[in-house]
């Protein structure tokens, strides 16, 4: 699935979801910056560089990996949250592949780290709140700055 020609990526990232799980909007999350790309509106735009610091800071390149080459990398994940913000479900594969698997491995495993230790995401402000809280969404991971123009799935 594809972005439709004017369609934010934000938007072209929400899913399907299981029966009693409300679907989320869509967040592209840059690592380490101030991601604008594909958020509608102020709340989201300052949450998403709020949860991009979050995973920036737990995300661990693969050794294997440059700077410069992680920077131009982007992986999807659909995961399920709690109404505590708590990462309850990650789906196996990713929506959308970065084209590497050590780094579409490493945000797995981030993602799976933060599952196993019932860690809670940062809260989102009071306008997205409920976008958030009890929703299954798709997350995109960057590698670094540029990367969220590779994010449509």
């Amino acid at each position: 699935m594809g972005c439709a020609p004017g369609a934010s990526p934000a938007t072209s990232l929400q899913r399907s979801v299981a029966p009693g799980v409300e679907a989320g909007r869509g967040a592209i999350v840059e690592t380490g910056q101030s991601p604008d790309a594909g958020v509608t509106n102020g709340g989201e735009a300052s949450y998403a560089a709020e949860l991009g610091s979050f995973f920036a800071q737990r995300l661990p390149l693969p050794s294997t990996l440059s700077a410069d080459e992680a920077k131009k990398l982007c992986v999807v994940y659909d995961i399920s949250l709690s109404k505590r913000m708590v990462v309850w479900h990650i789906k196996s594969d990713p929506v959308k592949s970065s084209g590497n698997d050590a780094f579409d491995h490493a945000a797995r495993d981030m993602l799976l780290s933060l599952l196993d230790a019932k860690t809670p995401l940062p809260p989102p402000p009071t306008e997205v709140d409920d976008h958030y809280r009890g929703r299954r969404i798709a997350i995109a991971i960057v590698g670094g700055p540029g990367a969220s123009s590779n994010c449509a799935p």
